[in-house]
């Protein structure tokens, strides 16, 4: 969707818009679980550029055989921010804005917008992740050693540790580490089955992709 990359080619009447390719490749493995294959996923090439790129796309000339769009955002450091900024492209692409996240506004072309770990809670997927994570033998309470590992950053590193909202990030990054691959980025990871996706923590996001 970026002008940086190729043209995007409407395929699908149902679209699923993200912030990357990582985050691509995670819900690409997150369909093939749900057995979906009538979903389109698009990467925006970064938060930033869905309220540019988003018109663009609602624009485009495949555009017409769209009936619904759901947009996934990282929440970051102010979840309702995040939430008005995608509304703030859907408005420039002169689709209808949900009141709410995971609540879908039915029209010609129904919308709905994703905030991630949730409409409530500062981070990122990584921390839908970390939800995900909690019987990992390296996260568990009992053993705190990605937590360990992380919060040492705060303590005795010579440069400061990740933003609050980040440190989920930097977990995931510590916990994809110490596996086999541990250059796997999370979309990689997703692929090869290292989170579980009938795991309680993914089911409002995947209640919401359902109902494209």
């Amino acid at each position: 969707m970026s002008s940086h990359d190729k043209k995007i080619v409407i395929e699908k009447s149902k679209l699923l818009i993200v912030e990357g390719n990582h985050e691509k490749e995670f819900f690409e493995a997150m369909l093939s679980y749900l057995k979906l294959t009538d979903i389109q996923i698009i990467p925006a090439g970064g938060k930033t550029l869905i309220l540019r790129d988003l018109p663009v796309l609602a624009k485009s000339a495949g555009f017409g055989i769209v009936t619904s769009i759901a947009v996934v955002r990282d929440a970051d450091d102010n979840p309702n921010r995040a939430f008005q900024s995608v509304c703030e492209a859907l408005k420039k692409s002169e689709l209808l804005v949900p009141d709410r996240p995971y609540e879908f506004v039915p029209d010609k072309v129904k919308v709905a917008v994703a905030i991630l770990p949730n409409p409530d809670e500062k981070g990122s997927l990584e921390d839908l992740l970390l939800k995900a994570s909690v019987n990992d033998p390296l996260i568990i309470p009992t053993n705190e050693f990605i937590d360990n590992a992380v919060s040492t950053l705060y303590t005795g590193s010579p440069r400061p540790g990740p933003a609050p909202h980040k440190q989920g990030k930097a977990k995931i990054h510590a916990f994809l580490a110490t596996f086999d691959e541990p250059d796997r980025d999370l979309g990689k990871a997703a692929k090869n089955k290292v989170w579980d996706f009938s795991h309680s923590a993914f089911s409002t996001i995947q209640s919401l992709i359902t109902q494209l």
